[in-house]
């Protein structure tokens, strides 16, 4: 639902996330709100060719890369989360 107001409607993020804030409970993870970002910024066009991705994307790839490294996207919960 972000990605079709942001796209359809020319919404940026922040706006997208209060509209649908406002209408469901919702917690994005910053991993899937900056590849958000990175999808406005190329049009909801990632892809150079079948196989390269534009440069915003490749950028947001190996950012991805290097956190995913240590196993940790850095938005766990912290403490018990179930029994």
């Amino acid at each position: 639902m972000i990605a079709y107001l942001i796209q359809t409607h020319q919404y940026d993020l922040d706006a997208a996330l209060t509209f649908v804030g406002q209408k469901r409970r919702i917690k994005p993870n910053d991993s899937f709100k900056e590849h958000l970002e990175v999808w406005r910024a190329v049009a909801g066009n990632i892809w150079t060719s079948l196989e390269v991705p534009k440069a915003e994307y490749a950028t947001y790839l190996a950012k991805r890369a290097k956190r995913l490294e240590t196993g940790l996207t850095g938005n766990e919960p912290i403490g018990v989360t179930s029994l």
